[in-house]
C-alpha cells in the first residue's frame, strides 16, 4: 500500500499533538521532512532547539561486547539512556537480525526482548527494504517477543521493518506496547503468543497508531485472543492489511474492555477464529470500534461473526462505508453478529456471507442454545446498506433478529437464501424489528419454509414504506407471520411474490392476521389486507393486482430499488400512500430509500 498524502498529514498531525501533550513545556521545532535525519541546528526564534542522536547499527550478531561496532541490542541500550529529544536507530537494508539472548535478571534490554524505557526521548527505529528482526526459536530453544515498550517510555516509532517473534506465557508475539507507539510500513509476520495478541498486545495504557503496514500469519494460540492484535487501550489503524491471522476469538483483532479502536481504509482477508469474530471481536465494558472504508473478506469464525462480532452488552460497534463479503460463521452472523451491545451500520455492502445457523449477512441477538442470554438485548440499526446474496442454514438469509432490537432503514435486502424461513429477514424469539423505506426482492426460503421476504415468528415487526416483491417461499412468499407474532404493515407494496409449492399466501401468510396500517398495495389480499379498506389496494388469487414495478436497478441513492412504472399502465402504488401513516417529525421518515425527500400530498 502507498502512504497517501492524507495519511502523511494524519501522521504528522498526530505526532505534533502527542509531542505537545507529553512535553508541554518543551517547545517544538518544525517537523522534519520524511526520512531526512541528521544532527541539525534550527533557527527558531524564542524556542528551545531539539537535539537528535543518530545510532547506526553495523553489527548483525545479538551481542553486547563493545568491540567498536554497534549491535541492535547495544543501540537500544544506548537509546534508553540518551538525553536528546530524539534518538534515531538506523538499520541496514537486506539484513536479518536474529536475536538470541535469553531473558535473565533485570527486565531491561540486556537480555530477552528489547525493552524500551526512555522517558524523555522520542525513539525512532528505522529500517530499509529487507530489514528483519527475528526473535523466534530458530533452533537454539530461545525465543521472545521483539520489543516491549514500557509505560515509562516517551514515544516509539517503528518504520520500514519486518518483525517476527514468539511470546510464551506472555502477551504480544512481536510487540508489547504500554505507551505511545507509531508503526509505519511495518510487516509483522509469523509471530505468536499463547496469551493474546499474536503480533501486538496494546495494553490499557497503550496508544498505538498503525499506518501502511501488514499483519500476516500471526497466531494467538491456545485460548489467546487477537491473532494479530489484542487491544485494551487506544488503537488507530489506517491503510493496513490483516491476512491469514488466527486466534481463539478475533482472528485478526480482539478489542477488550475499555478499548477504543479506530480502523480506516484497511483490509481483513483470510483470518480465522476458533470461536467468535473471524476478523474482529469487540466486547467487554466500554469497548468501542469504528470501522470505515474497509473490507472484511473471506474470514471464518468457529461460532458467531464470520467477519465481525460484538459479543457483550458493553460493546459499541460502528461500521460505515465498508464492504463485508465472503465471510463464514459456523454459528450466526456470516458477515456481522451482534450477540449483545450496540451495532450501527451505514452505507455498507454485506454480500456473499454464509452462516450455518442464522443471519447469513447480519445476526442480531442470540438464538436459543447459541450462547448466553443478555439482560440488555442487542440494539442494531442498519441504514443505506446493501444486504445481498447471503445464506443461512436455518433462518434469516440476509438478516436475523433473535430477541434484539433492530431498525432497518433505506436499505436493500436482495437475493438472500434461508433454509427454513425468512429468506430476507427473520424476526424471532420476541425480537423487535422496524423496517422503513427498504426493499426486499428475490429472497428465498427453502423447501417448506415460511416468509421468502420476511418472517416474523413470536416477535414484533413493523413495516413502513417497504417494497416486498419477487421473493419465494412454500408459505408467505412475501411475508409470513407465525406463532401469534405481532406484524403491522403500512404504506408498503407486497406483490408479485412466489409460492414454491403447496403452501398458502403467495404474498402474505399469517396463522392469525397481519395488521394493516393502511395504504398498502398487495398482489393477493389475505390475512388482514382488504381491498378498499383503510386505503389498501389488493387483488385476488384469481386476479392478482400487478404493482407495475420496474426491475431492480440503481435509481439513485446508495442501494438498488424497484421504480414505479409510470405508463403502460402506471403503477397503482403511485400516490397511493398516506402521510397520516408517517411521523414526519421522525428523521427516519423524512427521506425515501434513495435519500431523497418525500413528496407530500393530500392524505
Amino acid at each position: 500500500m502507498v502512504l497517501s498524502p492524507w495519511l502523511a498529514r494524519f501522521r504528522r498531525s498526530l505526532k505534533r499533538h502527542t509531542r505537545s501533550a507529553r512535553r508541554p513545556s518543551s517547545p517544538r521545532a518544525v517537523d522534519r521532512p520524511a526520512n531526512q535525519f541528521s544532527r541539525r541546528i534550527e533557527v527558531v526564534e524564542g524556542r528551545t532547539l531539539l537535539t537528535t542522536l543518530v545510532i547506526n547499527v553495523d553489527e548483525v550478531a545479538d551481542v553486547i561486547n563493545g568491540n567498536g561496532q554497534t549491535s541492535l541490542r547495544e543501540a537500544v541500550i544506548q537509546a534508553n539512556s540518551a538525553t536528546e529529544d530524539e534518538v534515531i536507530i538506523n538499520l541496514p537494508a537486506n539484513t536479518t537480525f536474529t536475536l538470541g539472548i535469553a531473558a535473565a535478571g533485570a527486565d531491561d534490554a540486556t537480555t530477552g526482548d528489547l525493552n524500551i524505557t526512555n522517558s524523555t526521548s522520542e525513539i525512532l527505529i528505522q529500517g530499509q527494504p529487507g530489514s528483519i528482526i527475528d526473535f523466534r526459536d530458530t533452533g537454539g530453544g530461545i525465543s521472545a517477543r521483539v520489543f516491549e515498550i514500557a509505560i515509562s517510555a516517551h514515544r516509539v516509532e517503528l518504520e520500514n521493518l519486518t518483525l517476527r517473534g514468539t511470546a510464551t506465557g506472555a502477551a504480544g508475539g512481536a510487540i508489547l506496547n504500554r505507551s505511545f507507539l507509531e508503526m509505519n510500513s511495518v510487516l509483522v509476520e509469523l509471530s505468536s503468543s499463547d496469551t493474546g495478541g499474536g503480533g501486538l498486545q496494546n495494553s490499557g495504557t497503550g496508544n498505538a497508531t498503525i499506518i501502511n503496514s501488514t499483519f500476516d500469519q500471526n497466531q494467538a494460540t491456545g485460548s489467546g485472543d487477537g491473532g494479530a492484535i489484542f487491544n485494551t487501550g487506544q488503537l488507530t489503524v489506517a491503510a493496513t492489511a490483516f491476512t491469514g491471522n488466527s486466534g481463539d476469538d478475533g482472528g485478526a483483532i480482539s478489542a477488550g474492555a475499555n478499548s477504543n479502536t479506530f480502523i480506516e481504509t484497511s483490509l481483513f482477508s483470510g483470518n480465522m477464529s476458533a470461536g467468535e469474530g473471524g476478523a474482529i471481536r469487540v466486547g467487554g465494558g466500554n469497548a468501542f470500534l469504528n470501522l470505515s472504508f474497509s473490507q472484511l473478506t473471506g474470514n471464518m469464525a468457529g461460532t458467531n461473526g464470520g467477519g465481525l462480532v460484538a459479543f457483550s452488552s458493553g460493546a459499541n460497534v460502528f461500521i460505515d462505508s465498508s464492504t463485508i463479503d465472503g465471510n463464514t460463521a459456523s454459528g450466526t452472523g456470516g458477515g456481522v453478529a451482534a450477540t449483545a451491545g450496540t451495532l450501527r451500520i451505514a452505507g455498507t455492502t454485506i454480500s456473499g456471507n454464509t452462516a450455518t445457523v442464522s443471519g447469513g449477512g447480519v445476526a442480531v441477538g442470540v438464538p436459543p442454545g447459541m450462547g448466553p442470554v443478555f439482560t440488555t438485548p442487542a440494539d442494531a440499526e442498519i441504514r443505506f446498506s446493501d444486504i445481498s446474496f447471503n445464506s443461512a442454514g436455518a433462518s434469516g438469509g440476509g438478516v436475523a433478529n433473535s430477541a434484539g432490537d433492530l431498525l432497518l432503514f433505506a436499505s436493500s435486502v436482495t437475493n438472500n437464501v434461508a433454509t427454513t424461513g425468512g429468506g430476507g429477514l427473520a424476526n424471532t424469539e420476541f425480537g423487535r424489528s422496524e423496517i422503513v423505506s427498504s426493499t426486499f426482492s428475490g429472497n428465498t426460503a427453502g423447501a417448506g419454509g415460511f416468509g421468502g421476504g420476511l418472517l416474523n415468528e413470536s416477535g414484533s415487526l413493523d413495516v413502513t414504506n417497504a417494497t416486498v416483491t419477487l421473493n419465494t417461499a412454500a408459505s408467505g412468499g412475501g411475508i409470513a407471520s407465525r406463532n401469534n407474532a405481532n406484524t403491522t404493515v403500512q404504506n408498503s407494496i407486497i406483490a408479485q411474490n412466489i409460492l414454491s409449492g403447496g403452501g398458502m399466501g403467495v404474498d402474505a401468510f399469517a396463522d392469525t392476521v397481519i395488521t394493516s396500517g393502511g395504504n398498502n398495495v398487495v398482489g393477493v389480499g389475505e390475512v388482514g389486507f382488504v381491498n378498499g379498506l383503510d386505503g389498501d389496494l389488493t387483488g385476488t388469487a384469481v386476479t392478482p393486482l400487478d404493482a407495475r414495478l420496474a426491475p431492480l436497478a440503481n435509481n439513485g441513492g446508495f442501494t438498488q430499488t424497484h421504480a414505479l412504472l409510470t405508463s403502460g399502465p402506471a403503477s397503482p402504488a403511485i400516490d397511493a400512500g398516506s402521510n397520516s401513516n408517517l411521523d414526519m417529525n421522525d428523521a427516519e421518515f423524512d427521506v425515501d430509500q434513495r435519500g431523497a425527500e418525500r413528496i407530500l400530498g393530500v392524505s
